[in-house]
């Protein structure tokens, strides 16, 4: 049987606010810190977790727009406004979840980032926007914010149509919410863990730009829809099982994003190349001294230093801000590099030359060497970089006894 227009329209626009939640979604989990976790329709619509702080953020979307074509504003009395409040409102007040006394409320508030993300946009009439905007500036005092969103609030009328009877229901489930509100005791306090993201649109693209840009994947259009689908297609085995839809930043890696990467990345990693960062006390590293004992010229330390300095920020950067390697990846590149240097460490010292040139000669050899993390070929400098910054940490040296010299018992 066919479906009216006007039903057609309704499933679309529920059904567009599924997809919008899963590619904002997808894109918060390519964001995710090392030690966050995201879930889906807990107790939001998406929740990131993290040791000190609980992100609370729900989604709207609109199909309708203005004249110019760009979805329609966010006003001030927008049901999706005042619906999301007024839900975040019964969650600080939940009882069951251990919250009905005022300090477990404001410990709840403090420590939780109420987050609303549309792709409407901003009005410059919205009362609570304005206002909001205000008492953060601290422009005005929590009673002038009260005292302004009270516009906000309607008098009963005499309803006399059926348009107008709805419309009378409409204001009184406004005017009740905004009465809530404005009564709530911790209100100040909630007021500055509020963010509004507005014109928040186009997340394709920008999943796409992530890829390319943040990941420097060279084929990003394929590794978007292979890492899309994976999602899409994990989500709704673990919905079907009637489990919760969770994933640590190390859980969507090793799952999701990593094995599509494996596939799909460049042959090399998006390499930053730091500003050398100057060291008044040089020669007290350990490094420094090692290669000192070894004749080897400051200028050389200095260049080895600044090598140090970008091995150590791509690596940083690569497993916390870009989510390419895990944690557990960058140590087994560690552990690879310590064996290269120790098999090129026995093998000259069981030469006849002298100490001072077998020691020359393992130094040479490991910084002639291309070292690989998760099977991609590092530059130069950063396997310069990875071998200076063990021997700083005294995982390696270069002469025969250097752990008697410089320090391990």
């Amino acid at each position: 049987m066919s479906r009216k227009f006007q039903d057609q329209t309704a499933a679309d626009k529920k059904e567009i606010g599924f997809h919008y939640q899963h590619y904002y979604a997808l894109l918060q989990l390519l964001k995710l810190d090392p030690n966050e976790s995201l879930s889906v329709e807990e107790k939001d619509d998406i929740v990131i977790t993290s040791s000190n702080e609980l992100k609370l953020l729900q989604l709207k979307h609109t199909l309708q727009t203005k004249i110019d074509g760009s979805a329609k504003n966010l006003t001030s009395k927008d049901y999706s406004l005042w619906h999301t409040i007024d839900n975040w409102l019964k969650l600080i007040c939940d009882s069951k979840d251990g919250r009905e006394d005022e300090s477990a409320q404001i410990a709840f508030i403090n420590s939780t980032y109420f987050g609303l993300v549309t792709n409407k946009s901003k009005s410059d009439d919205n009362v609570f926007l304005n206002n909001l905007e205000e008492i953060r500036l601290g422009t005005i005092d929590i009673e002038k914010f009260k005292e302004n969103l009270g516009s906000l609030t309607q008098p009963k009328k005499k309803s006399k149509s059926k348009k107008e009877e709805d419309e009378s229901k409409e204001g009184a489930v406004l005017n009740q919410s905004v009465i809530d509100f404005l009564e709530f005791k911790h209100l100040e306090q909630f007021l500055r863990r509020i963010d509004i993201t507005l014109n928040e649109d186009d997340l394709i693209f920008q999943i796409k730009e992530y890829l390319r840009i943040n990941l420097a994947v060279e084929h990003y259009e394929d590794a978007y829809f292979e890492i899309e689908g994976r999602l899409r297609t994990m989500n709704y085995l673990t919905i079907k099982d009637n489990e919760k839809v969770l994933y640590s930043k190390a859980d969507f890696s090793k799952k999701i994003l990593q094995p599509v990467l494996d596939k799909v990345r460049n042959s090399k990693f998006y390499k930053t190349t730091e500003a050398y960062v100057e060291n008044p006390k040089l020669e007290n590293k350990i490094f420094a001294k090692q290669l000192l004992d070894l004749n080897v010229d400051l200028e050389d330390i200095i260049e080895y230093n600044h090598y140090m300095q970008i091995c150590l920020a791509n690596l940083k950067k690569w497993e916390e801000r870009d989510n390419i390697i895990l944690p557990e990846e960058r140590e087994l590149y560690l552990k690879q590099a310590v064996k290269t240097w120790k098999h090129r460490h026995q093998i000259r010292h069981r030469q006849l030359n002298s100490e001072e040139n077998n020691s020359l000669d393992c130094y040479d050899d490991c910084m002639l060497e291309v070292l690989k993390l998760s099977s991609v070929e590092m530059d130069q400098d950063i396997s310069n970089g990875t071998f200076i910054y063990l021997s700083d940490e005294l995982r390696i040296g270069w002469i025969k006894k250097w752990k008697d010299k410089y320090g391990i018992k």
